[in-house]
């Protein structure tokens, strides 16, 4: 069996195609929105990924991109049959932070269909496509997008309000070198603090060249603080879409009486306070002409009774069966105690919840990684007993950069095998016993057999696990940007 990680193999995708981009020497000068990844530093290391997340479905290779075309400028996406031109800013002044799914021919390399999305060069406000799905006719696309609140290409404002709304978002399809105008199927429009992101779950159909969103944003005085949030990952099955991600809500402090704009996400969190940290979060939506919220989930810090701080990240999203496993970060300070309890709740189940104190053990302190696993009908977190059940998966130092780094599943019959890249200390438990390794870059991947016996008898895979490469030091990085078999 062979793993390929994307941005170590970059042949994958016609390595001449993607890195030489061709056309930035020709014609465009467009740059990069960069992309958090994050290491052991007080701030995350940034890094460009003009392609952010690949999928294979049919005869098409999807790509999905992100990136800042300045003023006056011209983006160019390559193709084996020359680069192609798809999108000129008109702006004499302000740069456009552009997303697009394209769609190459998985043989030829040529550029067929492109999807692309921004906001209008005057607002004030970006959006950024986090993660995306294809149906198997390849009609319709599912696109996960974040409203950033660092504005994207440019600042936000330092003050007052941010208007969204469906009038400012231009969606747009590129084919044969022509540009068409997407239309919306749903109507919105909300205010936002200037500070606060949001996020949106767009359903585009090809058929009849529509977009259908639901958009998730904090409900209040948009004199008071909004949502922190970023959407992480996006799966789906016929009927079904899954979205993750994390989110902060304000605390009651800095907005009194808010709440999220879907009542799913309200009856999933806990009661807000006056120290609000992150909590991971999923949506679970329904497609087709009823494309909406139908059940939500969030996973974090227990407030009843009141435990120890701890902040969760939502991370990737694994369909198995009936079940709906959620990847999650959580991070305490130096060390984990019996005060630390750890909540999760769909919207249409009761709270379950277990202590971590378990998860003192090992190294280094701090940060862990966990498997929680999910009913895929309602999202209600699945119990040992009484308690809400979790498995460890591996431990790093999140003192310095709480947040994990970005990590790439990959399910081969019952074993789940995880890439990721870090910087900082990390310790892998596995079969042999636990797995340590000092700071230093590094792309590590990692396996768990057993997914189908979740909560009975899971198994780190042992001796020679978790493979790993070592980046050669002064030069970049070279974080997994993904992972195929």
């Amino acid at each position: 069996m062979r793993f390929y990680l994307w941005g170590l193999v970059v042949g994958i995708l016609w390595a001449q195609l993607v890195w030489d981009w061709h056309a930035e020497q020709d014609s465009g000068l467009g740059y990069h929105i960069p992309a958090p990844y994050f290491l052991f530093r007080f701030r995350p290391y940034e890094y460009s990924q003009l392609f952010y997340r690949v999928k294979l479905v049919g005869d098409t290779l999807w790509v999905m991109g992100n990136t800042c075309v300045r003023a006056g400028d011209t983006l160019y996406l390559p193709s084996t049959d020359g680069a192609k031109k798809v999108y000129d800013n008109p702006s004499s002044s302000n740069p456009v932070a552009v997303s697009y799914i394209a769609g190459y021919d998985r043989i030829t390399g040529v550029l067929k269909l492109v999807y692309l999305a921004h906001v209008d060069p005057s607002e004030s406000y970006a959006i950024r496509f986090q993660d995306f799905a294809v149906s198997e006719n390849q009609d319709t696309l599912w696109v996960a997008v974040d409203l950033r609140n660092d504005g994207g290409c440019r600042d936000r404002p330092s003050s007052g309000s941010i208007s969204v709304s469906n009038g400012t978002i231009i969606v747009q399809r590129w084919t044969s070198g022509s540009l068409s105008s997407v239309g919306w199927q749903t109507s919105f429009s909300y205010s936002l603090h200037f500070s606060a992101s949001a996020g949106q779950v767009w359903q585009i159909t090809r058929s009849d060249n529509e977009v259908r969103c639901v958009p998730i944003h904090w409900q209040n005085n948009q004199d008071d603080e909004g949502l922190d949030l970023s959407f992480w990952s996006l799966v789906r099955r016929p009927g079904v879409v899954y979205v993750s991600g994390t989110c902060r809500r304000p605390n009651t402090v800095q907005s009194h009486r808010g709440s999220f704009s879907s009542r799913q996400l309200n009856y999933a969190f806990p009661a807000r306070g006056q120290n609000e940290p992150p909590y991971g979060l999923i949506l679970r939506l329904s497609t087709g002409t009823s494309f909406a919220i139908t059940d939500a989930a969030a996973i974090g810090m227990d407030r009843v009774p009141p435990t120890s701080i701890f902040h969760t990240y939502g991370r990737s999203l694994i369909l198995f069966g009936d079940t709906v496993f959620f990847v999650v970060g959580v991070r305490a300070w130096l060390s984990w105690t019996p005060t630390h309890t750890l909540y999760a709740k769909s919207s249409a189940t009761p709270a379950s919840t277990v202590g971590l104190e378990e998860l003192d053990s090992g190294g280094p302190p701090s940060g862990r990684m966990i498997l929680v696993g999910f009913r895929a009908d309602d999202l209600a977190p699945l119990k040992q007993s009484v308690s809400l059940h979790y498995e460890r998966l591996w431990n790093y130092d999140g003192i310095v950069w709480a947040q994990p780094s970005a990590l790439y599943p990959v399910v081969v019959g019952d074993t789940l095998y995880i890439a990721w890249s870090d910087r900082r200390e990390v310790g892998v438990p596995t079969g042999a016993g636990e797995v340590g390794f000092g700071p230093g870059s590094r792309i590590y991947v990692m396996g768990w057999a057993g997914l189908s016996r979740y909560g009975s008898s899971w198994l780190d895979l042992g001796a020679g696990w978790p493979a790993y490469t070592s980046i050669i030091p002064g030069q970049v990085p070279g974080p997994a940007s993904g992972m195929v078999r």
